[in-house]
């Protein structure tokens, strides 16, 4: 198996903006698919404070050459103002690798 394709990893305030992110990014064909999962607690450092809120996990599988292009889409569409957003290659079989690329 070769890394062919990117999971990437961000997180949104609610369900309902998680799949709305998902569905702008799917309908520009810069994701061949995604799951939400949630809610998850998250704490984190904001602006010198300790933070925690609920929120949930969007996992998406992409192709490598649309990194750039959907790390732009992403920015644009988030409602965070510096959003999660970490991306890692990936192995993945021949079979689904062949159904991303068929995917647009």
């Amino acid at each position: 198996m070769n890394k062919d394709l990117y999971v990437g990893h961000t997180t949104c305030s609610s369900e309902e903006d998680a799949l709305h992110l998902l569905d702008a990014l799917l309908s520009k064909s810069l994701v061949a698919c995604g799951q939400v999962s949630g809610p998850i607690l998250s704490k984190y450092c904001w602006d010198g404070e300790i933070k925690s809120e609920t929120e949930w996990r969007l996992t998406l599988k992409f192709k490598i050459d649309l990194k750039e292009e959907l790390t732009q889409a992403l920015h644009f569409h988030h409602k965070y103002e510096t959003p999660e957003w970490i991306f890692q290659s990936a192995e993945s079989s021949k079979g689904y690798l062949e159904w991303m690329n068929q995917s647009e």
